[in-house]
């Protein structure tokens, strides 16, 4: 690959989150350093400050403040829990394909 050092996908999955690969498969072109490595409960954090910080920013008075953070709260709650229902159904579907394939391998 003219001389440069490219990341293959195996050190890829070993050095990133899953969300990191998602972006590079989906967006494409190649990954040519690590991620910065951040938790989940970091990233998610950092989004909600930044988002309230825009509330502070443009509610003119506190009322509107106050309505804009409680929407983004309501928002926010709502994600987190469509992403635990997605994920513990996608856990279940797994485990299910996985005891199938123990019954079949039995036979």
């Amino acid at each position: 690959m003219d001389g440069e050092c490219k990341m293959d996908l195996s050190e890829l999955l070993n050095n990133s989150r899953l969300s990191s690969v998602c972006d590079h498969l989906v967006n494409g072109g190649d990954l040519d350093e690590y991620p910065e490595r951040q938790s989940y409960a970091e990233e998610i954090k950092n989004s909600e400050k930044a988002l309230y910080a825009l509330a502070d920013k443009y509610g003119s008075n506190s009322s509107e403040q106050d309505e804009i953070s409680d929407i983004i709260g309501a928002s926010l709650s709502t994600l987190r829990r469509t992403f635990f229902e997605m994920g513990m159904i996608s856990g279940i579907k797994f485990a299910e394909d996985v005891h199938k394939g123990a019954q079949e391998l039995k036979r």
